[in-house]
């Protein structure tokens, strides 16, 4: 390449770096970037533009880089390298080790993929070094590329209007100026800087379905459809502009009433008095179109839990804002408003209606969820984890003859196990511990074991557990049919137990 074009192609690349700058309202005096480096082609682009803007513009950098971990010795190079590329361009540099096997424990828990469990520590590292150095702003290196295989990504996850939205150049204290540059030309900046960059191995890896998209699917938007990148763009922008207005007309019909006082202890004479978070009018809510009512669930759930986290830096959690298991399913949010159920567990928070108003509270405030479970201490119809679950009151006599009363609604069944499952009041439902044992047909059994050839396809476990013990197995299949295994039937006197009879369903079966 001539040294003249050279040139332009390096000022051209840096000047555009510069503009998104400023387009993003980002100011330079007396302000510090806090630069988010892997070791990658993006993150070290990013870093020699800014240093060289630099000069001109007057700013402070400090680089962080975060070893996940992952890749064993893989990873500790990659820290190595941005730390010698550092050292020798002598800007600050903090290299944060995560402890090997805490990302995958991390995952296990939150039933999250590898990916956004590495997410989630790497912004907590963010954070923590953000206020260390104290940042201004936290630049990364996220391109054009990236924003289109995103979209992807949420388009093939059934994502709605907020999540179909473009990527912005700046969100709060996040600051992206290579979002408008395609991978080929932060390779050709790099090329034409003689600037080195590590390659991540697991890139190649198509298990992972960000790595699926840009290997298999991409390639072929790219032979059939030539303006598909264009249109998906178009397609980001109209669905930010659609979520823009159902936010404002949500917020023009309703509004969530916030509890003034603390969590109140469970009343069963007064209902209403259960501990609640927010609430708004029954009548307001579901009078809205159902478009506006899903908006309004997702409002009412934000506001909590910006609440919840209005001490800590709000901007510092991967797109989406919310953890993994923090963000509520629209498939959870619409079977609540579809079946109507007593309760729902809708993402971090159950929702429910008494008297005149619908309510909502965090799951971990909550009489009816603790940890990921529910725990049911009333007749009536729940929805949790795609399940709605119906519990009937039902006699102590008859608990023990109920797969012979006639006009019990029949749950889905397996292998011959009678259709209809009991249990006892207070119910826990929640996911499986590697020591529960279930006393089925007078032995003891663990889930695994009644699973036989299918216990290592992708299944949704649950346990049931009352004053009894475990009360029965639930496994929710990927065609959301519920298989069931109950316990021996049987019955303690004295104890202060109410039997009921439980039916459960899919949410979108039958």
């Amino acid at each position: 390449m001539k040294v003249k074009n050279l040139e332009e192609n390096v000022g051209r690349f840096e000047r555009i770096v510069k503009d998104n700058l400023l387009q993003s309202s980002v100011s330079f005096e007396k302000t510090t970037f806090l630069v988010g480096v892997s070791g990658g082609a993006d993150s070290m682009a990013l870093l020699v533009a800014l240093q060289h803007l630099q000069v001109k513009l007057g700013y402070t950098l400090h680089c962080v880089h975060v070893n996940h971990n992952l890749r064993g010795e893989e990873s500790r190079a990659d820290a190595l390298f941005v730390k010698e590329f550092c050292a020798r361009r002598e800007i600050p540099c903090t290299v944060v080790q995560i402890q090997a096997g805490s990302i995958e424990r991390w995952a296990r828990e939150k039933r999250s993929g590898i990916e956004a469990a590495a997410r989630h520590f790497r912004y907590r590292v963010f954070k923590k070094i953000f206020h260390r150095v104290r940042a201004n702003f936290l630049v990364l290196g996220h391109t054009k590329s990236d924003a289109l295989e995103t979209l992807l990504m949420r388009i093939l996850r059934g994502s709605g209007p907020a999540g179909l939205s473009t990527m912005p150049l700046r969100r709060g204290v996040i600051v992206r100026p290579l979002l408008t540059f395609e991978r080929n030309e932060i390779e050709q900046y790099l090329a034409s800087q003689k600037i080195p960059y590590r390659t991540d191995s697991t890139n190649q890896d198509i298990h992972y379905l960000r790595n699926a998209i840009r290997h298999l699917l991409v390639p072929v938007l790219e032979s059939h459809f030539p303006s598909w990148k264009n249109n998906l763009l178009s397609l980001g922008e109209t669905q930010r502009m659609v979520y823009d207005y159902l936010s404002q007309e949500v917020h023009r019909q309703l509004s969530w009433e916030e509890n003034p006082a603390p969590a109140l202890p469970f009343l069963p004479e007064t209902p209403a008095c259960r501990g609640w978070d927010r609430r708004t009018r029954v009548d307001v809510f579901w009078n809205l179109p159902p478009l506006l009512q899903e908006e309004a669930l997702f409002q009412g759930i934000d506001g909590i839990l910006r609440k919840e986290k209005r001490k800590r830096a709000r901007f510092f959690s991967p797109d989406p804002l919310l953890s993994p298991g923090a963000v509520p399913r629209r498939k959870g949010i619409r079977a609540f408003l579809k079946e109507k159920p007593s309760r729902a567990m809708v993402g971090p928070c159950m929702v429910w209606q008494e008297g005149p108003y619908v309510y909502l509270q965090t799951a971990w405030g909550s009489q009816w969820s603790r940890g990921g479970a529910l725990s049911l201490d009333a007749p009536g119809s729940y929805a949790f984890e795609g399940m709605i679950i119906t519990l009937s009151l039902l006699s102590a006599e008859g608990s023990l003859m109920a797969s012979g009363t006639p006009g019990i609604p029949k749950g889905e069944s397996k292998r011959g196990d009678p259709e209809i499952f009991v249990g006892y009041l207070p119910l826990l439902i929640r996911s499986p511990y590697p020591e529960d044992r279930l006393v089925y047909r007078g032995k003891k059994r663990t889930i695994r074991e009644l699973l036989g050839k299918k216990k290592d396809e992708a299944l949704r476990l649950f346990v049931l557990e009352d004053l009894e013990g475990i009360a029965g197995y639930l496994v929710l299949d990927i065609h959301s049919k519920v298989h069931v295994w109950q316990r021996d039937a049987s019955f303690t006197e004295g104890k202060e137990a109410m039997p009921v009879l439980i039916h459960v369903r899919g949410s979108y079966v039958g």
